[in-house]
């Protein structure tokens, strides 16, 4: 209550109903009819006649349906704030995930920045590909409006590394993909590490360079990361990959004005991507001369 100040007048029409009981919730919404409800959060709330404290799978699922029975009924949209575990996972029954229409999840920076990443695990209104991409400011989270620049803003000012002119959803945003490749002695196994890159895929990528390319990455441990926080499923990003890798591997820069967007075979052949037209705009809007796919 004490963030409503900074909302520019649009607490005026906004209800804070301190109750941790799901039939007081079942009543304001049939009797004033709100054009939306926010449950915060739903492991913290119970339903009268339901046994097991709040929190548990019986009540977490029935005060779920029961929330579902108003939505559906008086068509208001409900939104339910969920805890996590630390494995990244909703809490409390799988039944959760299947009642609701779409799964949400707000993901922090892991660079520990005030970037906020907002991804659809299920979705039976549009795809489950679409990213947002917000920032923790003192108004509250807005909308990042130029997600370039927060991801590649800074490239080429730091050691090896690429940039990656990826598509999230339906939004390019361009990447920089960092490496360190530092060599160890024969009998020390070589350590591989990725972060905003997955690790299985890093793997693919350093055996293809191997054979491919003939760099002896079995002497080098690797280390690799997106800036910003951002994770990438991108395949178009193996090229910027395999040339922050490379880069580092032989102790050069990358040419700043050059960015790439190529998925890599596994015979070590380039191949095409998607929506190639996005990736271009938005590689020239940032000063990019050139774009190797």
């Amino acid at each position: 209550a004490t963030r409503l100040p900074v909302l520019d007048g649009a607490h005026e029409s906004l209800l804070v109903h301190a109750t941790t009981s799901v039939d007081d919730v079942l009543q304001l919404a049939v009797s004033l009819q709100p054009a939306a409800i926010v449950v915060d959060s739903i492991q913290t709330v119970y339903l009268d006649g339901v046994t097991g404290a709040a929190g548990s799978v019986t009540q977490v699922r029935e005060c779920a349906a029961a929330l579902l029975r108003v939505a559906k009924g008086q068509r208001i949209p409900i939104l339910l704030v969920g805890h996590v575990t630390k494995a990244g996972e909703i809490a409390g029954p799988r039944v959760l995930e299947h009642v609701v229409d779409a799964v949400l999840y707000l993901e922090n920076d892991v660079a520990g920045g005030p970037g906020r990443i907002l991804r659809a695990l299920k979705n039976r209104f549009g795809p489950t590909d679409e990213v947002g991409l917000f920032a923790m400011t003192p108004r509250g989270m807005e909308a990042l409006p130029d997600a370039s620049l927060k991801f590649a803003g800074e490239a080429g000012t730091g050691g090896p590394a690429a940039v990656a002119a990826c598509v999230e959803g339906s939004r390019a945003v361009l990447v920089e993909v960092q490496a360190l490749a530092n060599s160890v002695p024969k009998d020390v196994p070589a350590r591989r590490v990725a972060t905003g890159v997955d690790i299985n895929r890093m793997h693919m990528l350093l055996a293809i360079l191997s054979k491919s390319a003939k760099l002896p990455v079995y002497r080098y441990e690797v280390y690799l990361n997106v800036t910003g926080g951002l994770r990438i499923t991108d395949p178009s990003a193996d090229l910027a990959v395999c040339v922050a890798v490379a880069a580092s591997m032989k102790g050069c820069r990358v040419a700043p004005d050059v960015a790439f967007a190529a998925e890599v075979g596994l015979g070590g052949e380039l191949r095409g991507c998607t929506q190639l037209a996005r990736r271009l705009g938005e590689a020239r809007r940032l000063g990019f001369e050139r774009l190797i796919v």
